[in-house]
């Protein structure tokens, strides 16, 4: 193989090797294509590919364990690591000729590679789901719509995961971001027979774009980036009162049940922010509601001032509101999205 083709790490960093071997990639699987070139030179250029592929899939195979690795610890995928690992690094290698390559994109913005193999590690965990469960791709698309919208329901209303009901699922759905529709008939039927535990896959979301050259793809990308970012900014106490109030729009547990939360309480202790905002009395909780509060609290109970967590509620909903992003394509939607997938 040429020495030009080989990675050195001294002279230029992967993500730079990778971005010019893919045009050398794409160079050789156009040979084809010009004319009157001889078999005798196609065949070697063929050769000349294999044998590049070859060499990449040793040098990337470090990097195709460690994300097959982690994405089937993640979706409790264990047995199927090795699939994953399969389909990623075929995949990969087999469009690696894109990454980078102004013929494929449509914005001139060079990605990471992890960025790059996001959608095919997607893919790859949606194949692996597919032999777990021996189910049928529309089935799997429409266990994840289902599991999607119910860790949604959760994240708006802190419920747990078996108390979300038919209807619950019926009414979010649309906030997936997908355009699966369910009846309550089909949701039901699912959710008797094909979901027992939450598999979050995020299998192949391909119904806004037309194929992977579209680096639209990576948009979720970001929007991870940037809720995983905003999430480390935030104090426990600050992401224990965030997920729980902030984003339900005022429906689900009032500043009164947060602030008398035992659990809440035990985090602001150690908080210097919130402790000396805890008081003693009686916060007069009138709507008590399952683990949050209680309707028999005497005059000395212990809870953090409401109006405090009011005012913390409204910068942290400001907090989260400057993420959104017109000219990176990131909206609420998006957002709402990735921090469902980060919990």
């Amino acid at each position: 193989m040429k020495t030009s083709n080989k990675f050195n790490p001294k002279v230029e960093s992967l993500k730079e090797y990778l971005t010019r071997i893919a045009r050398v990639l794409d160079d050789l699987r156009k040979v084809e294509e010009v004319p009157f070139l001889d078999e005798e030179d196609v065949a070697r250029s063929k050769a000349e590919e294999k044998e590049l592929k070859d060499y990449l899939a040793v040098l990337l195979t470090p990097i195709f364990l460690e994300k097959s690795k982690t994405a089937a610890f993640k979706k409790k995928l264990d047995g199927e690591q090795g699939v994953i690992y399969s389909y990623l690094s075929m995949t990969v290698l087999d469009h690696l000729y894109k990454y980078n390559n102004p013929n494929y994109m449509k914005v001139d913005v060079k990605r990471s590679f992890d960025a790059f193999m996001g959608p095919y590690l997607k893919e790859a965990v949606d194949e692996a789901l597919g032999e777990k469960l021996g189910a049928t791709k529309y089935r799997r698309k429409m266990i994840n719509h289902i599991n999607k919208t119910i860790e949604i329901v959760c994240l708006e209303n802190a419920k747990d995961w078996e108390d979300v009901t038919v209807d619950e699922i019926f009414e979010n759905q649309k906030k997936t971001g997908d355009i699966m529709l369910l009846s309550k008939c089909s949701i039901k039927r699912a959710m008797e027979n094909w979901i027992e535990e939450p598999y979050h896959y995020d299998g192949n979301e391909e119904f806004f774009v037309e194929s992977h050259d579209d680096y639209s793809h990576f948009e979720n990308e970001e929007a991870e980036k940037c809720v995983r970012a905003f999430l480390n900014t935030l104090s426990a106490a600050e992401k224990f009162l965030f997920l729980a109030r902030c984003l339900n729009d005022g429906k689900g547990y009032s500043f009164k049940e947060i602030g008398s939360d035992p659990v809440f309480l035990k985090i602001c202790r150690s908080d210097s922010s919130y402790c000396i905002h805890i008081q003693f009395g009686d916060p007069e909780i009138e709507r008590p509601k399952s683990g949050f509060g209680s309707s028999d609290m005497g005059a000395e109970t212990e809870y953090v001032d409401p109006v405090h967590l009011e005012r913390q509620c409204r910068t942290l909903k400001r907090r989260f509101a400057r993420l959104e992003n017109a000219e990176a394509g990131l909206d609420r939607r998006d957002l709402i999205k990735a921090l469902v997938y980060i919990m």
